[in-house]
């Protein structure tokens, strides 16, 4: 399937793929140029003709919703364009608001469980095996007894590990727990479907995998949840019919537009459209199994340097990252740097290497030669 695709050409559709060797996607990702003319445009027809383009305006955020939609497999209606998911992470906080506890797991993000920790619920933690995954069948009951809530992230920043998204759904249903899963690190380059995957809720930021750049993200949400105890948050555009202004009532509307309050931040919505229909166009599929195979490449080779992975060589459990133990990995990084290759550190000792889209095989090798060059001796 990914042979049939030229990722050399894809790479070219992103200019600062062409400066270096972006190895750090995990942490932020380059805009292709379609993406970023998308953002310009809106900023072009706003200066020369202002509210004139409203119309034209609305209906490419809709488009846009449709194409969130179909990357994390929800209904139209069940999306909201936000500005990142640390917003959308509090506001389901709001919403899931009870004083049960919240389950969670070892090296989760912040952004998943500081909001239900500013809620003053209760974190209980979940631990994680050698090869950063969990046996969803055997959890400890006691551990989940009294959680109301499992937010966990898809792809693990620290450890690159993809859960499986059904298992996660299976579990929840078995225990009643409500799923928020956040998809920052696997939203458009790993299979999602919420829908299938019963799954309650998911969240995404757009700078990293997507290349939509900062200031946006999305939420999807299932309709079940829409309101039964009321909308956590109102804006004008939260009403059912928003243009009838009413400021001395409440009447939220059924669909996740609600949660957007106010207008759609249009030049960050319309780049995270072009984005997505990107990788879309290439299938979730194909850039999955393409990550498998540049991963495969990426362990190969870091074996034959004697340096250990650490994240899982399951290819159903692969992600874009791969973390390796590397002593003093901020001095690596630095190194590497210099020679115009981009990685990150993640703990002392820990290197995390992203492949994507737009890395080809010949980035890997050069990695690799850079990496030793670099190492001490």
């Amino acid at each position: 399937m990914t042979r049939d695709i030229d990722w050399a050409a894809v790479k070219a559709e992103f200019p600062a793929a062409a400066k270096s060797i972006d190895l750090g996607i995990a942490g932020g990702g380059p805009m292709s140029r379609k993406a970023a003319a998308a953002g310009a445009r809106y900023f072009a027809e706003a200066s020369e003709g202002g509210e004139a383009h409203w119309n034209d305006w609305v209906s490419r955020s809709e488009a846009v919703r449709r194409s969130v939609a179909r990357t994390v497999g929800a209904a139209e209606a069940d999306v909201a364009l936000i500005a990142s998911a640390s917003v959308g992470l509090t506001l389901l906080a709001r919403l899931f608001d009870s004083p049960s506890a919240v389950l969670t797991i070892d090296r989760e993000f912040p952004s998943v469980t500081l909001p239900f920790l500013a809620g003053g619920r209760e974190l209980k933690v979940l631990p994680i095996g050698s090869d950063f995954g969990v046996d969803w069948g055997r959890v400890d009951p006691e551990l989940v007894k009294g959680c109301g809530v499992l937010a966990i992230s898809h792809v693990g920043f620290r450890t690159g590990y993809a859960h499986d998204l059904g298992a996660i759904g299976r579990f929840c249903r078995r225990h009643g727990l409500i799923s928020i899963v956040d998809a920052t690190q696997s939203a458009g380059v790993l299979p999602i479907d919420m829908t299938a995957a019963q799954l309650d809720a998911v969240v995404f930021s757009a700078y990293k995998w997507p290349g939509g750049g900062y200031g946006i993200g999305a939420l999807a949400i299932d309709a079940r949840h829409r309101w039964p105890g009321g909308l956590p948050v109102q804006g004008w555009r939260s009403a059912r019919v928003p243009y009838d202004l009413h400021f001395d009532r409440l009447d939220p509307t059924p669909t996740a537009e609600g949660l957007e309050l106010g207008n759609v931040p249009f030049p960050t919505a319309f780049a995270l459209g072009e984005a997505l229909d990107l990788l879309n166009g290439l299938g979730q599929d194909a850039i999955a199994l393409r990550l498998v195979d540049l991963g495969q490449r990426l362990h190969a080779g870091l074996d034959r340097l004697a340096i250990p992975v650490l994240s899982t060589r399951e290819p159903a459990h692969m992600s874009g990252i791969t973390i390796a133990r590397i002593p003093d990995a901020t001095t690596i990084v630095q190194a590497l740097a210099s020679k115009q290759i981009r990685v990150s550190r993640r703990g002392a000792d820990e290197l995390r290497i992203s492949v994507h889209v737009t890395t080809l095989e010949a980035d890997i090798d050069s990695f690799l030669t850079a990496l030793a060059d670099v190492l001490p001796r």
